[in-house]
Parts: structure tokens; sequence; C-alpha cells
């Protein structure tokens, strides 16, 4: 019937660089689209769709800006709810992440 189901739980436990913000970002994606794709099919036959949140767990000194920031750009965009959860060290650019959640 649908694809799947994709892990609703992202871990950022590293420098935040930008093959991090590639991996998180692409899986806020592919969430939201798979979210998409069910809400379209729900919609068809009159149901409504609410999506269960993805959940990111934060443990990260920080890192760069600008790769963080594509972080930040995803989450704001994504229709899918992020709850942000700080675990041990969320200094630097891992706070604006935790704060944007």
């Amino acid at each position: 019937m649908y694809a799947q189901e994709i892990s609703r739980t992202i871990i950022i436990s590293s420098v935040i660089d930008d093959v991090l913000a590639r991996e998180v970002v692409a899986h806020i994606m592919a969430i939201n689209d798979h979210d998409m794709q069910v809400a379209d099919g729900i919609a068809s036959v009159g149901g409504k769709f609410t999506p269960e949140p993805i959940e990111m767990f934060i443990n990260s000194g920080g890192g760069s800006v600008t790769d963080g920031f594509a972080i930040i750009d995803a989450m704001e965009m994504s229709e899918t709810p992020i709850v942000t959860y700080g675990m041990g060290s969320v200094g630097s650019m891992a706070l604006a992440i935790f704060i944007a959640g």
C-alpha cells in the first residue's frame, strides 16, 4: 500500500559538517515526502492524516555555522513536526539546531 516506514529518529552526535548536514537534510526530506504520499492517499478517501513527529537527539559540541543553518532551514520547511532533545553536550551550532526544534 505505502512505502516502508522511514525511521523518524535523527541522531546528531558528532561535529556539524557538510556530510552530517547532507544526511540530516536528506532524512528530513525523505520523511516529509513519505508523509505527503500517505496524506494524499488518506485524503483521497476523505480522511485526515496527522504525521508522527520527527525526534532529533543532539549531543554535539557544534561545528560549521553554514552547515548548521542548512539543517535549521530544512527543519523550518518541514511539514512534519520536529521535536529536539538535548543530551550531554549541546554547544555552539548544535544549540541553535536544538532551539529550532
